[in-house]
């Protein structure tokens, strides 16, 4: 869904531009043509964009008018950090059969051949 500059003004209203709002949020706001030129079409890998698109409406909005195609599913294989791990350990999809076990989930940690991670979910 593509937002009319009429809701967007609406909102930069109702969304105080002071100490409360984050660093991302205002390069958003600022240099919301670099923002979406540059960054939004380079974030890298389908999990950034889907961080991302979870973030907060503007990037949201960002995306959909850049026609950024976000996952319904994070892929675990591409995460690059022990938050992004805790990120998946808390948001999995536990006692869904063999796909809900710590095995299933460990197995498509293992295949990212980085031992800290596997640790990581070994440990849990």
């Amino acid at each position: 869904m593509i937002h009319s500059e009429e809701e967007e003004e609406e909102e930069e209203e109702e969304m105080d531009d002071g100490d409360g709002a984050s660093e991302l949020w205002s390069l958003c706001k600022r240099w919301r043509g670099m923002f979406e030129t540059r960054l939004v079409k380079e974030i890298g890998n389908g999990n950034d964009s889907k961080f991302l698109y979870r973030a907060f409406r503007d990037a949201r909005w960002a995306i959909e008018r850049a026609k950024i195609r976000v996952e319904k599913r994070f892929n675990i294989s591409e995460f690059t950090s022990i938050s992004q791990m805790e990120f998946a350990w808390d948001n999995y999809r536990w006692g869904v059969g063999w796909v809900g076990t710590q095995k299933h989930f460990c197995s498509r940690v293992a295949g990212m051949n980085k031992l800290e991670y596997l640790v990581f979910g070994r440990e849990k």
